[in-house]
């Protein structure tokens, strides 16, 4: 079981409360979200009316669930301002998002069927059956589909992290692996007086130099909910399942974008040394990875905002004890971030930024040897690589695995189709490496 924490009353999109109140037994409803999309290279906010029907026996339950989705009117009115105010356009008219709710079964038995648009298609997602008793957890599971739809309508590449920015829009994200405490964190420093992006995924625009996210309320997992700044951890400590948090009851507001001034990956354990760690390119790269949601679904445009990214913002690993200490740390790390790294970097197939810098070509004693391999390589099918100051890392789609490489290797990479590789042990070892992992094939 899990519970929703929504303000005793929740407005709805005219400010004047949900149609919820009064069309529950009628099954319909619509709650006012508000999202980014993109027109001919240029972001806007748009209102978006999630038009809910649910049909089921009892569906009250259900409907109270998803009233945390909505804002009002004066919210959603005074969010579109002040990112128009940070040069973002307006869509005029809102969009109609349906989302169908249909009940089977009773009991813990009872399976809900969750489909979002006309045609019921999110992405590659058609719909969604979540077999529970608990209405909470349907509301939970809309609102995931709900998120990835916002942002995949548009946005060039996806992290699992959440995002706040301070009044001036310099936004620090945070990444972690799922159950790091990454929610706990951003709410924290949402308590400290930083706008909400998101709290479980953000967009990255690098046409346009932001990240994005969307109108939703915190996720607090269960055994989490305790570690949420005070008085809501008290209050919550006994929570089960997943808890969903609106904003305003951190004292926080949303905002829609920001300019990326920091990356914090989450390193929160009760007998760390505090500290931070400023990675380097590679590295950092290597964490965005890992903590991606379309690096397989579109790689060359996912690998392109990561290689901005990771030269445009420092990118650090902030060791803490508490999710308070940590969220101080990153404040003042936000505050007076650590210098960005330079240098250049580049994608492989589809070259999008600066030629490859001087340590992308091999040096030393591989470019040294007399003689060449005479073999014919060429690259693997569903093979992707992110070149960068160091190195390279070096994708194979299909099994969504990842090669981190040395200068060496990112200057053999980037050579190929070729059969001009030199013919010593270093590179011959290189070669199998490749192989291996499905990356290189034989040329004919």
């Amino acid at each position: 079981m899990r519970r929703d924490v929504t303000d005793q009353t929740q407005p709805g999109p005219d400010g004047g409360g949900t149609e919820a109140d009064e069309n529950r037994a009628g099954q319909g409803f619509t709650l006012a979200t508000v999202a980014v999309v993109e027109e001919g290279g240029n972001l806007a906010a748009q209102v978006v009316h999630l038009k809910v029907s649910i049909e089921a026996d009892d569906p009250a339950d259900v409907a109270a669930s998803l009233e945390v989705l909505g804002l009002s009117g004066d919210q959603v009115e005074n969010l579109v301002a002040r990112a128009v105010a940070d040069g973002l356009g307006s869509r005029s008219e809102p969009r109609v998002e349906p989302v169908e709710i249909r009940a089977e079964g009773s009991g813990d038995e009872r399976r809900w069927r969750i489909a979002l648009g006309e045609s019921g298609v999110v992405g590659d997602v058609p719909h969604m059956v979540v077999r529970t008793s608990s209405a909470a957890e349907v509301a939970d599971r809309v609102l995931g589909l709900v998120t990835y739809r916002q942002l995949y309508r548009s946005a060039p590449a996806r992290l699992h992290g959440g995002a706040v920015a301070r009044e001036d829009g310099s936004t620090a994200l945070v990444l972690g692996v799922s159950g790091a405490g990454k929610s706990t964190l951003t709410a924290h420093l949402v308590a400290l007086g930083h706008e909400l992006l998101t709290d479980e995924q953000v967009a990255v625009h690098p046409a346009q130099g932001v990240v994005a996210g969307f109108t939703r309320p915190m996720a607090s997992k269960e055994g989490g909910t305790a570690y949420l700044p005070e008085p809501l951890g008290s209050e919550l400590a006994d929570a089960t399942g997943t808890t969903l948090v609106p904003v305003s009851r951190l004292g926080g507001r949303h905002r829609l974008t920001g300019r990326p001034a920091l990356v914090v990956l989450v390193g929160r354990d009760a007998d760390a040394t505090p500290g931070v760690e400023v990675l380097g390119p590679v590295q950092a790269a290597q964490a965005l990875m890992d903590n991606n949601l379309d690096l397989v679904a579109n790689p060359v445009d996912a690998l392109s905002a990561f290689g901005w990214l990771v030269t445009t913002v420092p990118v650090v690993r902030v060791r803490y004890r508490t999710s308070a200490e940590g969220a101080q740390a990153v404040a003042e790390l936000l505050a007076e971030p650590p210098s960005a790294p330079a240098g250049d970097w580049w994608v492989w197939p589809d070259t999008v930024s600066d030629t490859p810098s001087e340590g992308s070509s091999y040096p030393g004693d591989t470019a040294e040897a007399t003689g060449t391999s005479g073999k014919r390589f060429e690259a693997a099918p569903g093979a992707y690589a992110l070149g960068l100051d160091g190195g390279a890392l070096i994708l194979n789609a299909g099994t969504e695995q990842v090669l981190a490489v040395n200068e060496t290797g990112a200057g053999l990479w980037a050579s190929l189709p070729t059969d001009e590789w030199p013919d010593v042990d270093a590179v011959r070892e290189f070669e199998s490496t490749l192989r291996q992992a499905g990356l290189l094939a034989p040329r004919p």
